[in-house]
């Protein structure tokens, strides 16, 4: 036997249908009599006539809840099947949209922790910043407070400098005087100077000339000490002027 399929099923109920109405036509034309007859008979035909008419919807109307109960029968599997069907497929869309949530879920876990680690980073970065902060104002501090000790050395050395160098113009005044007297004593035209008085004032003046000689030497020695101190104050102010920028 050959199995029904949906059009077989809907030319059956097609032929099931005709041939209801076409009974019902049967049943009509049977209880309904013609214009003579019903003039003839008068009330009874007018009852007769309903009374097939009741019966005619009776049996259709019968007829009609056997086909809804039919169809609901047959087409009762199709629908759970389709239910069945469609709840196949909105549980593998679901599954499908549930495992895409799990794999975002995953991948912003991936970047929250990646995120974490990085502000970590940040912070021991920006610690040592800080700390390498704190060490650049405290080297720069030493660096200001060497360099106002340096500045006060070089003028303590300036002044001494200056003072050497009045010194020493005294003393080259003094020596001058003294050169000058030494030559008007040694002038051997005056023979009332005895040899003691001569030796006597040859002596002071070799003295004089060896003081005289020793003050330049110690100007000398403080001026290249006031350089040299000069230099060292500022090679130190612009060593620590140039890690201060590099450290910045």
């Amino acid at each position: 036997m050959r199995p029904s399929t949906p059009s077989t099923r809907v030319k059956g109920r097609q032929k099931e249908a005709e041939h209801r109405e076409g009974k019902r036509r049967l049943v009509w034309s049977e209880t309904c009599p013609s214009k003579k007859r019903s003039k003839a008979l008068g009330g009874t035909d007018v009852q007769q006539q309903t009374q097939g008419m009741v019966t005619s919807l009776e049996l259709e109307l019968a007829a009609g809840t056997q086909e809804l109960q039919a169809t609901t029968r047959e087409f009762e599997p199709l629908d759970r099947g389709n239910r069945s069907e469609t709840a196949k497929i909105e549980n593998a869309i679901c599954q499908e949209e549930l495992a895409h949530c799990q794999n975002a879920i995953r991948v912003e876990q991936v970047e929250k922790a990646a995120l974490q680690k990085r502000v970590a980073q940040l912070e021991r970065s920006q610690q040592e910043l800080e700390a390498e902060n704190v060490e650049m104002k405290e080297e720069a501090a030493q660096a200001q407070r060497l360099q106002k000790d340096l500045k006060a050395k070089n003028m303590h050395l300036e002044d001494r400098v200056s003072h050497l160098e009045r010194r020493n113009l005294s003393m080259q005044e003094e020596n001058e005087n003294l050169k000058k007297r030494i030559a008007f004593l040694d002038d051997p035209e005056k023979p009332f100077q005895s040899e003691a008085v001569r030796v006597r004032e040859r002596v002071w003046s070799l003295w004089v000339a060896k003081s005289i000689n020793n003050i330049e030497t110690e100007s000398a020695l403080n001026k290249r000490k006031s350089k040299s101190a000069l230099s060292i104050s500022e090679n130190l102010f612009v060593k620590h002027f140039k890690y201060i920028l590099c450290k910045m």
